[in-house]
């Protein structure tokens, strides 16, 4: 019996680092830049947490849903 789904291929080393690196170095930066630069600037706790947690997450389900669109698969 055939199946008409189509089989998964390895990823690769660049597309591992485009998928994986870039969210993770944009992450780590906000919390290794962002957070102590918001902080010596005199911004409160939640504003900086806002920025520099839940803005790199954001821009990752935006990056989620352009993907969605942009594969249109089932």
């Amino acid at each position: 019996m055939a199946s008409n789904t189509p089989t998964l291929r390895p990823l690769g080393l660049l597309a591992s680092l485009v998928y994986f690196g870039v969210p993770s170095a944009v992450f780590s930066s906000s919390i290794l830049l962002l957070l102590p630069w918001m902080r010596r600037h005199g911004f409160g706790l939640y504003p900086t947490f806002v920025v520099t947690f839940l803005g790199p997450l954001a821009l990752m389900l935006v990056a989620v849903l352009v993907a969605y669109g942009l594969e249109r698969g089932p």
